[in-house]
């Protein structure tokens, strides 16, 4: 074998190589894009109608009223989660209890809390645990 037909062989060789890296790559990005990821947090507010912020308490007014915090993820996910809330705390006043929250307006960078009451309800604080789950190989 002289030297230009071990050349031959070695660019082969070399192409063989890089194909199979490429394989392996896409295979490595769909294996880790299939990785469920994790995140959770806690929103609080306390006292807020003190500050004339929280339109929940004090009888602000009658009828729906709704607070709607935006939460961002501490890092995006690579598809959209589906996002669990908890309500850990709940401080209200002497009426009849009703709330209600939803995680609304999700995307992979984060969501919006919406919390709302309704009719004569008061509440003046709320401590919520949520917690956000992507598994691509599930959706």
């Amino acid at each position: 074998m002289d030297n230009a037909d071990l050349l031959i062989q070695i660019k082969e060789e070399y192409a063989k190589l890089r194909e199979e890296n490429a394989r392996i790559k896409d295979e490595f990005e769909a294996l880790k894009s299939s990785v469920p990821q994790i995140q959770h947090g806690v929103f609080e507010f306390t006292d807020g109608w003190t500050r004339g912020v929280w339109p929940l308490g004090r009888k602000t007014a009658p009828g729906d009223r709704f607070y709607s915090p935006r939460i961002e993820f501490k890092t995006a996910f690579s598809v959209v989660p589906k996002v669990n809330i908890s309500i850990l705390r709940l401080d209200t006043g002497n009426s009849p209890v009703r709330v209600k929250i939803n995680a609304i307006e999700v995307t992979t960078e984060g969501f919006t809390l919406d919390i709302g009451t309704w009719s004569d309800s008061e509440v003046y604080g709320i401590r919520v645990d949520w917690l956000a789950i992507s598994a691509p190989h599930l959706v």
